[in-house]
């Protein structure tokens, strides 16, 4: 996967069509992308976020509180000029795309939300304590599996690509910036939900019923606009775990509101 075009801490990969921007999650970068983006490249113009602190992102992440990273994916879409965008988020993606289109109901053009942080009702805190904290790879290889419900997809080699991302200057220091900002907006969580039914955004959500990071509590989760799926045989990774079922998903929900855009 190599973007062939870069602004900031956004990459255009290709693909022709309505923008569509991808965000991952907490402790992630873009390459989490590389199994989904096909599902868009034959129908959209594909663009992946680095957010603050992680991957290609800026090296600062302010104070780490979601309003900052989501003021920093905001000027990152007004400096390439990307005033209408289909989101794509995961987890903590998933909640910054949320917020982005809270604060610009016009610019976002639709929702599709895997697992959005603290949404089904919680977050797992001690996960996100211990992942900043971990240096060894016992450590990594015990937290990583607790995003799947197959262990067998976390290789060493990737718990090998976490710490070499963890030991970088100020990496440490950023997620911890970043879990408490998540800690704090979870107050948030209500006046989220309420605000979000009032937008006329099209919104599907895909969580998997065994995620232990963000489990989808139903009463939470039914607040959600649009249809919600549940998958078994997946954690807080479904677009991984499940990925034949969420890019068919994916392209569902997207041939529709595409064509509308």
């Amino acid at each position: 996967m190599k973007p062939v075009k870069q602004n900031s801490s956004l990459s255009h990969l290709g693909g022709d069509g309505p923008p569509v921007v991808l965000i991952h999650g907490y402790g992630a970068d873009s390459f989490t992308w590389l199994t989904t983006t096909p599902a868009l490249l034959n129908r959209a113009s594909v663009w992946l976020m680095d957010l603050p602190g992680h991957g290609k992102g800026d090296p600062d992440c302010g104070d780490g509180s979601l309003a900052a990273m989501t003021q920093s994916v905001m000027q990152s879409l007004h400096q390439a000029s990307l005033h209408q965008v289909h989101l794509v988020g995961h987890s903590l993606g998933g909640r910054i795309a949320m917020e982005l289109a809270l604060q610009n109901p016009q610019q976002v053009r639709s929702l599709f939300l895997i697992s959005p942080a603290g949404i089904g009702g919680s977050i797992h805190m001690d996960f996100l304590t211990r992942f900043h904290e971990a240096d060894d790879e016992t450590s990594i290889l015990e937290l990583l599996h607790m995003l799947v419900h197959d262990p067998r997809l976390i290789s060493r080699s990737l718990a090998g690509r976490v710490l070499a991302f963890l030991r970088q200057t100020e990496t440490r220091a950023n997620l911890q910036r970043i879990a408490a900002g998540l800690a704090s907006a979870q107050v948030d969580v209500p006046a989220t939900l309420d605000r979000l039914e009032t937008l006329d955004i099209p919104c599907n959500s895909v969580w998997g019923l065994e995620d232990q990071i963000n489990p989808p509590l139903h009463d939470a989760v039914n607040q959600l606009p649009g249809d919600v799926h549940l998958l078994e045989a997946s954690g807080h990774l479904p677009h991984l775990e499940q990925g034949t079922v969420v890019n068919r998903l994916l392209r569902d929900f997207h041939r529709k509101v595409l064509t509308s855009s």
